[in-house]
């Protein structure tokens, strides 16, 4: 086991908590109870801060979403009125991508903030292997978005050497990989893992060659079989992060994503955040081995524009603290399996997770797809269509767009038309943190239509 901080990596689960408490308590004092955001929001809720003893007590204040984030924002440029920065203190700014069309979060952090920002990034890289000379290289790109300035920071302070390549096309990071001793590489999501390793083959190159010991993937939900797929391609144990410009955090330990082929753990870090997983209909805590939504408090790292029990949107498995066999008793979820509540849909009246359907579709001879939910115009009947970049070779063909809506049916019980992709790759390439991979669109609001070749069952 390799242990960054013995003192909070071998502590029993009531000495966690003690630590949470106190982080949190200290927290709330500082700079939760006198913050114009929050007084103005909990006097409305009629809490009253002497309430607030203990951490069960503090689960009943109220939420706060990335919609309230925006608002304040919008109505206190630049930071919003959670903000209590001098100018002064402010040392990094980081904001969201803005993917969900509604507007980007911006963050301020102060020294305090970025100090315990380093200090939850610095886990999941330790555990990978990073050490003093380790060669690092990210396909984040150091721009405002949080991951590649964090991931660069953490890296450095554990005396690691960070190649950032972010901004090179794939071509350019293929040289990297080849000239380079890559200890770890930081591949953005499973997605672009997935281009690299299609681009080195098409350029003759086998990514088992390139040596590289470690990959770090964050982002998407994955299979198993894939992953361990991947693994075997590359030679390289994978570790997943889980994270959020919210500072929303969690990793992988030195056991990995898939061990032994199984699922993995993703751990926290429960004395510099809570991590709450709720129902999302009752807002109750949902027992071990159930789903629920994240709800962030991250105490140690928002110091300088606090949030208090942020709603993530984010759907997580909840673990016992004892899920892994590492011996670390840290809260969990797991890993591979988390995924937006935006990312569930529901056609002719069943529901299904984008990633029920990765996993048909990923592991049954598609590169990667694109895939709707419309309204036929003729019929009114709600279809759904999946357009796939097949692997290249004579194996796959209409065959196999056969399977692939075959096992779609007999594992979802609705019919898809399965059609063979015509255009350039869909595989992300380049800046690969700039745009979050978006393989589902529901057009049920729009004219139908439909474009490819293929097979529906």
């Amino acid at each position: 086991m390799h242990l960054l901080d013995p003192e909070v990596e071998k502590a029993t689960p009531a000495e966690l908590r003690r630590l949470q408490w106190e982080g949190l308590d200290r927290f709330l004092r500082d700079r939760v109870w006198s913050n114009p955001f929050y007084a103005h929001k909990y006097a409305l809720a009629g809490v009253r801060q002497r309430s607030i003893t203990d951490q069960g007590a503090f689960t009943s204040l109220p939420t706060v979403d990335k919609s309230q984030i925006l608002e304040d924002v919008r109505q206190h440029p630049p930071f919003g009125s959670r903000s209590v920065l001098d100018d002064s203190d402010l040392r990094q700014v980081v904001e969201t991508t803005g993917t969900s069309g509604r507007g980007r979060e911006r963050y301020p952090l102060n020294q305090t903030d970025v100090d315990g920002v380093r200090a939850m990034e610095r886990f999941g890289f330790h555990w990978a292997g990073v050490t003093k000379g380790s060669v690092v290289m990210s396909c984040l790109p150091l721009t405002t978005r949080a991951a590649g300035q964090w991931y660069h920071d953490a890296v450095r302070s554990l005396g690691g050497v960070f190649l950032a390549t972010g901004n090179y096309d794939t071509a350019e990071k293929l040289r990297y990989l080849s000239e380079y001793d890559v200890s770890l590489l930081c591949a953005s999501s499973p997605s672009y893992l997935r281009r690299l390793e299609v681009a080195a083959l098409n350029e003759g190159m086998s990514p088992r060659d390139f040596g590289v010991r470690a990959i770090m993937v964050a982002g998407e939900p994955f299979s198993i079989d894939w992953l361990v797929e991947r693994e075997e391609v590359w030679g390289a144990r994978i570790f997943e992060q889980y994270g959020s410009t919210q500072r929303a955090i969690a990793w992988c330990c030195d056991r990995g994503a898939v061990p032994g082929g199984g699922r993995g753990v993703l751990h926290t870090l429960p004395h510099l955040a809570l991590y709450e997983v709720v129902d999302p209909e009752t807002g109750e805590e949902v027992a071990d081995g159930e789903a629920g939504e994240l709800i962030i408090t991250p105490f140690s790292a928002t110091s300088a524009s606090p949030l208090v029990r942020f709603a993530t949107g984010d759907r997580v498995t909840k673990l016992p603290a004892d899920a892994c066999p590492c011996g670390r008793t840290l809260p969990a979820f797991e890993a591979g399996t988390v995924e937006r509540y935006d990312n569930v849909f529901r056609a002719r009246g069943v529901n299904f997770a984008v990633s029920d359907i990765d996993d048909v579709v990923l592991n049954s001879g598609a590169r990667e797809y694109q895939a709707r939910i419309y309204i036929d115009q003729r019929t009114g009947r709600e279809e759904l269509e999946i357009l796939a970049e097949l692997e290249p070779g004579p194996d796959h063909g209409e065959t196999t767009l056969r399977e692939i809506a075959t096992r779609l049916r007999d594992a979802m019980g609705l019919r898809f038309d399965v059609r063979t992709y015509e255009g350039s790759s869909l595989l992300p390439e380049g800046k690969s943190d700039l745009i979050k991979r978006q393989r589902w669109s529901d057009q049920r609001e729009s004219r139908g239509g439909s474009a490819g070749t293929g097979s529906s069952s």
